[in-house]
């Protein structure tokens, strides 16, 4: 049974949305630059470097190979470097070491992805762009340990816990949960699910996505514990790195926002056609459409309402399937298609995951309540 832990101090979880800029956005004097595309002052000149770690973990990466454009980072980089005018054949992938990427100094790359979330303390070093993921932590244990059985993040004090070096994850160990007993710091996830499995640590943190994908994928005798749920002020979120001086972040920001806003034509529609009274929509098309005497278009006032019920109903039923969609979270999907779920499955498999009550979709906070509030990751 997975949990999510209500709490004050909790990230929210979520992915590409449509919005407001980011709040990795530089607002450094001067941050402007000439975004011609292919045209940008790059570290080689009509090239893109790209900086990520090795191993590239699934499954925001697949086979370990980030220029195939597989699985969801990858993917993001070339859907960015395209936008900046660079083919994939213009992309070159740099070893980056997961703490190297925001560390004081000049960076070797134009931009690093890696699942770096915006901090205030990492901005002194780097410059960030606008997110890009929206995320959440979450626990994993083996499910026959004790740790399996957490209701609350007071349930964790006396867990032995671990956690990458630098992370976010360890963040909220130090820093939220505060165990009793000295978590264990790891350079790679990968000792960290090594050290879950033989038995060091009780269980370990890491970000949500991750821990759908080593308990499905890597430990299956291991379980989602819980995640820290949302806040009610920004969420944690996963953002590119560039230089502290780079030239190049307000035209990557601006592309990382292009992104986000995906869709809005579809929400305008669906926001105008449903705050419209059913019978001036008929009375617009009825006698409307025939009114400006179109050639080709029909005035067979059957066909005229029929389109104008389409035309209304449809605003409602996109927003059912919006709700639904919406309702299971990105993080749950990209671990389904980590595991080779098509999207269709991830997303009826996921739904019918989130919806079971009293099942996986169970929820606790920190006062040991328990509701029914569908597992939205």
């Amino acid at each position: 049974m997975r949990r999510r832990w209500s709490v004050r101090w909790a990230r929210s979880g979520g992915s590409w949305t449509c919005g407001k800029r980011g709040k990795g956005a530089s607002d450094r004097p001067g941050a402007t630059a000439s975004c011609a595309p292919g045209k940008l002052a790059t570290q080689v000149p009509g090239k893109l470097t790209v900086g990520t770690d090795k191993p590239a973990y699934a499954p925001w990466f697949a086979d370990d190979e980030p220029s195939n454009g597989k699985d969801f980072e990858s993917a993001v980089a070339y859907a960015v470097a395209e936008e900046l005018g660079y083919g994939r054949d213009a992309g070159v992938w740099q070893h980056v070491p997961f703490n190297s990427a925001f560390a004081p100094g000049a960076k070797k790359f134009d931009f690093d992805i890696n699942q770096v979330s915006i901090s205030e303390g990492r901005k002194k070093a780097g410059a960030f762009s606008s997110g890009y993921y929206d995320v959440r932590q979450a626990v994993v244990a083996l499910k026959s340990w004790k740790a399996a059985k957490a209701k609350s993040v007071a349930d964790l004090k006396d867990v032995k816990l671990g956690a990458q070096v630098g992370t976010t994850s360890l963040g909220f160990i130090t820093d939220l949960v505060k165990p009793e007993k000295k978590p264990a710091v790891y350079q790679r996830n990968d000792f960290a699910k090594s050290a879950l499995k033989t038995g060091q640590v009780d269980a370990i943190v890491v970000d949500l996505p991750t821990a759908f994908h080593i308990t499905g994928a890597e430990v299956p005798e291991a379980e989602v514990v819980g995640q820290f749920a949302e806040s009610p002020g920004e969420p944690e979120q996963f953002g590119l790195v560039l230089d502290r001086e780079s030239a190049l972040t307000s035209c990557v920001s601006g592309v990382v926002d292009a992104l986000r806003k995906d869709g809005t034509l579809a929400t305008a529609y669906t926001d105008f056609i449903r705050g419209l009274p059913l019978i001036i929509c008929l009375l617009m098309v009825v006698f409307g459409v025939p009114a400006l005497r179109l050639e080709g278009v029909t005035d067979d006032p059957v066909l005229l309402g029929g389109s104008a019920l389409v035309l209304t109903y449809s605003a409602y039923v996109a927003e059912v399937f919006r709700a639904g969609i919406e309702s299971v979270h990105p993080s749950q999907r990209a671990a389904a298609r980590s595991l080779g779920l098509s999207s269709g499955q991830a997303l009826r498999l996921g739904r019918s995951a989130g919806a079971r009550p009293g099942g996986e979709g169970g929820r606790y906070d920190d006062g040991d309540r328990h509701a029914r509030d569908g597992v939205r990751a």
